[in-house]
């Protein structure tokens, strides 16, 4: 009785229908009572036991109906004769009228509407009879009066009418809503999805709220090879493959063939066939009074859901092992090796056995990639990659780093294993490896570092790159271990293992100049230049780490860096309504590294530039010397990126520059533009360059202008713009901004 009243009441997040039926069973009990009350003074025992007895078995089976939410054929009908008998033992006909009238509405809440008008029907029989029989029982005398039939069944059937079409209101919304319900909780619980086996849980619950929606509800799924992989709801037996025929459809559908699952439900029911998307199989929705359309539709929309979290959640995965994998190779990258070697550095224990880090730089390699191109360059990559990791020990982590550089992590090993594994590396590095029917043959030069409790990982990498440096100093082709010495006997293999780890540690800034147009004072551009943020040594120059990175293959790498911050930057700036273009240096070994036009395209959309807020700029010498270069910077000037020539002047090869490349700017060298107010010879060169640009349709850029009367000598000759210390020297992203928004156009010359 408390969880009837409490279900009436609406505690505890009863549903509608829930609700209704316990109001209307409160409603038949209490009618019921009154019956019972008004009947059952001055009774004679006969009807007295009678009233008893059918009251009981009408509450009992009303009971039974509000417990198991069901409809039982056979209780309807002994309810139908309790009913008869009741009004029979009433010390009136009309007295047990309500009590049917109040049943009639607590009834019509359950079933289909068949069952419903036939139960209607029942109790109208039920008061013909009561009303029939009335003068053949003992303890009444008399005929009840045939206007009382007359007025009774109408009532009846009236109110079985309108109880049912509002119950049926009732259950209808209260489907919608659990319905509702389901899809929101599952859209919730997806959220949250981070793999497959989440978004399967999840869907799969929400089928099984889906079928307590629907009385007899029930599903079944199948996986590749009609596999069972699950059901909900009552089955007789469920075998372990369930092939069900012309169930191959691409949208949810009626299934027209349901004998094999009416023979595993042991009951027959309507059922319906939902192909998964994004898994193999499908499931099956049925009940034994079919489907509403409202739950087909919410299936529908729970399959697509699912399908989408399927996606997105595979999307994830992908981009995760994307981050972490070497696109050209398929092994782990340095973002994955880095990641490794800190977790293994960290688990270190004095007590324990040290892990080893072996560098392996490929001898010879850039001589085959120059000589039969990049193509060839990267299946010989490949190659070696593949017959490397398959030669190292289960549990040990080989890496690609970038370029010809791999790296291999021994978690635990010995120092003999240390060197057992690097040198059958670079036995099998030097392999030829044939290739259009040619061979080709490098080698590898492999540094051994010892991982040991105390040092970081940074400084492990940076033993290690020592060590391989100094095996390739010994003759390349060989092993060589980290000693203490090594850190001081090459410095600028320190200075190139501390950029690595700049370049992993985001230490590498971008400040930038301004360039000033001569016409009308406007900053019409700004020159990105790197600097680093040494953790000890404070704010270095290029000239002290560029040599180096060249040197050391990181100038690539380091230009990438410099071109994608400046391309963000470029974009904020033009976002803020200032339409600046950005120079970025790029070096011959950028420039004809492999992906170097996609990088390019890749800032520019991803930043939303347009290619002509771009400049590439280059030297003379680098552009002239190598034909890759030449054959970028065509690549570039196609797509709208612009060409600087930069210190133009200083080179062997000038003239041949501009003939030879699609230049669009040609930056003076600041030496001709200082020497221009004391030496004849210098301002002659300034004005033959101004001159000979103007005639080529090119810009001019007059650099290093430190004074008021060097600008004015620029816009003299006829520079279209100028930069130096004059405008500003090279500032942060944030100060450029600040300059950008309080500057106001003033013009010069």
């Amino acid at each position: 009785m408390t969880a009837l009243l409490h279900d009436a009441l609406g505690r505890g997040g009863p549903s509608l229908v829930r609700r209704t039926r316990a109001l209307f069973l409160l409603l038949a009990l209490a009618s019921l009572a009154v019956a019972v009350a008004g009947s059952l003074p001055g009774s004679p025992a006969p009807a007295a036991g009678l009233l008893l007895a059918s009251a009981v078995v009408m509450v009992l089976a009303w009971v039974h109906r509000y417990r198991h939410g069901d409809e039982v054929t056979r209780l309807c009908w002994l309810e139908c004769l309790a009913a008869a008998a009741f009004l029979l033992a009433c010390s009136y006909p009309v007295t047990g009228v309500g009590v049917l009238m109040a049943l009639v509405w607590f009834r019509a809440l359950y079933g289909t509407t068949l069952h419903v008008a036939c139960y209607g029907i029942g109790m109208s029989a039920a008061v013909a009879v009561a009303v029939l029989l009335w003068d053949r029982v003992p303890w009444h005398t008399g005929a009840v009066p045939a206007a009382v039939l007359a007025a009774a069944l109408p009532g009846v059937v009236l109110t079985t009418v309108v109880a049912r079409h509002l119950a049926v209101g009732v259950v209808e919304r209260d489907r919608a809503h659990r319905c509702g319900t389901v899809l929101a909780e599952l859209a919730a619980d997806l959220l949250a999805a981070d793999d497959l086996d989440h978004v399967v849980e999840a869907g799969w619950r929400a089928l099984g709220d889906l079928c307590r929606v629907v009385p007899g509800g029930r599903a079944v799924a199948v996986g590749t090879g009609d596999l069972v992989v699950g059901r909900v709801g009552e089955f007789a037996s469920v075998p372990e493959v369930l092939a069900v025929p012309g169930t191959a459809v691409l949208s949810g559908s009626p299934v027209e063939d349901p004998a094999v699952l009416d023979a595993v439900a042991g009951t027959p029911a309507r059922w319906w066939a939902f192909p998964h998307r994004g898994l193999p199989g499908r499931f099956y929705l049925g009940a034994p009074g079919g489907l509403p359309d409202d739950v087909v539709a919410a299936a529908a929309r729970l399959r697509d859901k699912m399908a989408l979290a399927i996606s997105s959640v595979t999307r994830q995965q992908e981009l995760v092992v994307q981050a972490s994998t070497d696109p050209l190779t398929g092994l782990p990258n340095r973002t994955a090796f880095t990641a490794a070697l800190a977790e293994t550095v960290a688990a270190l224990r004095p007590d324990g056995e040290p892990a080893w880090m072996l560098f392996v730089d490929l001898d010879d390699f850039k001589t085959v990639n120059d000589n039969r191109g990049h193509g060839t360059g990267d299946r010989l990559l490949r190659a070696i990659a593949g017959r490397l990791s398959a030669s190292i020990r289960d549990g040990d982590l080989f890496a690609r780093l970038g370029g010809d550089e791999f790296a291999v992590l021994l978690p635990r090993a010995s120092e003999q294993t240390a060197v057992d594994v690097a040198e059958r590396l670079v036995e099998l590095s030097g392999v030829p490896v044939e290739l259009d029917g040619r061979p080709a043959q490098v080698g590898a030069s492999v540094g051994i570092a010892c991982a040991r409790p105390g040092l970081t990982a940074e400084q492990v990498v940076q033993h290690a790159d020592l060590a391989m440096y100094a095996a390739k100093r010994h003759g390349k082709g060989r092993v060589h271990r980290f000693t203490p010495d090594l850190l001081a006997a090459d410095d600028d293999a320190t200075l190139a293992a501390e950029l690595r780890v700049a370049l992993a540690e985001g230490q590498l800034e971008v400040l930038y100049q301004p360039i000033v147009a001569t016409a009308d004072g406007r900053c019409t551009a700004v020159e990105a230049l790197v600097r680093w943020r040494h953790p000890e040594r404070g704010l270095l120059s290029p000239a002290t780490f560029l040599g180096v990175a060249e040197a050391r293959g990181l100038i690539v790498p380091v230009g990438a860096h410099v071109l994608a911050r400046a391309c963000t930057d470029v974009a904020s700036w033009y976002d803020a309504g200032h339409p600046v273009a950005v120079h970025v240096n790029a070096s011959a070994a950028q420039l004809s590294a492999p992906g170097a036009v996609a990088d390019v395209i890749r800032n520019l959309v991803e930043h939303g530039l347009a290619a002509d807020r771009l400049v590439i700029e280059v030297t003379e010498s680098s552009a002239l010397d190598t034909p890759a270069v030449r054959a970028a910077l065509q690549e570039l000037d196609a797509l709208g990126v612009r060409i600087a020539i930069d210190d133009f002047g200083t080179g062997y090869a000038a003239l041949t520059a501009l003939r030879e490349l699609p230049v669009d700017v040609v930056k003076i060298d600041k030496s001709f533009v200082t020497g221009a107010a004391t030496s004849v010879a210098d301002e002659a060169v300034v004005y033959a360059i101004v001159e000979m640009a103007h005639r080529l349709g090119l810009e001019t850029v007059a650099e290093g202008v430190e004074t008021p009367e060097q600008e004015h000598f620029a816009g003299a000759v006829g520079a279209t713009s100028v930069q130096g210390y004059l405008h500003g020297r090279p500032m942060t992203a944030a100060d450029l901004t600040a300059w950008l928004a309080a500057r106001s156009p003033v013009p010069v010359g």
